[in-house]
């Protein structure tokens, strides 16, 4: 497949057009080049998205989507992540989740893969892509003491059990002091639906403001700090 698109032995040139009007194919094609050996193909793939981007100055997800080819050629967790930020920019936010993804591959500080894993989660719920989500939660519940809090039928409508996994992150980051907007970049969600989280926080535990919730959390850390997101340790070194 990638052969057919981009071939460097056999001077086979990707068609800029093809970024142009998939921008998620650079990274696809740096992929699967890498995963069958080809170098070469995977490095002028980055090459012509580069290209794209720079004779395009002004289209955001054309940037995104050659810094995300860039950092998956590179194995740049740091790229990785600037790129998901203006993917979500560009209201691209399935191509975010997948690099906040390819980020958490690519780190060895385990509790900030966790926490990407976690983002691209919520961002692929966001997005509705239930192969993608159901393939993320299973590498979180393979990750050793990680608490997943599982989708269950008979979740209570109320009350801190009713809260799901991403919206208690959602209130760990406002808790934590941040704004909606603050908590949908650290999270790499739209601040729409950092909003919708919190509107469903706030009718599910009866409170009407950020006080509140932090008043609650405060309260209900306390009494019951297995409930709540936990607080990852600070490494050993």
């Amino acid at each position: 497949m990638v052969q057919t698109l981009i071939n460097v032995a056999g001077q086979v040139v990707p068609d800029p057009l093809l970024f142009t009007e998939a921008p998620a194919a650079a990274a696809a094609l740096v992929r699967h080049a890498r995963r069958a050996g080809l170098d070469a193909e995977a490095e002028r793939a980055v090459e012509v998205a580069r290209r794209v981007a720079r004779g395009n100055p002004f289209v955001q997800s054309l940037a995104a989507a050659a810094e995300h080819a860039a950092g998956l050629l590179r194995d740049d967790p740091a790229a990785l992540l600037r790129a998901a930020d203006l993917h979500r920019l560009a209201g691209r936010t399935l191509a975010a989740a997948g690099a906040v993804e390819d980020a958490a591959g690519g780190t060895r500080d385990r509790v900030e893969a966790i926490r990407l894993l976690e983002a691209a989660a919520d961002a692929y719920r966001e997005c509705g892509a239930r192969r993608d989500l159901d393939r993320v939660e299973a590498e979180l519940r393979g990750v050793p003491a990680h608490n997943v809090r599982p989708l269950v039928p008979d979740r209570p409508r109320s009350g801190w059990e009713s809260l799901t996994s991403a919206e208690l992150r959602v209130v760990r980051a406002i808790v934590d002091g941040m704004t909606n907007r603050e908590a949908a970049s650290s999270l790499f969600l739209s601040p729409h639906t950092v909003d919708s989280h919190l509107r469903r926080v706030f009718s599910k535990l009866d409170i009407n403001s950020r006080v509140e919730l932090t008043r609650c959390f405060i309260a209900h850390e306390a009494v019951r700090p297995a409930l709540a997101t936990p607080r990852q340790p600070a490494s050993a070194g």
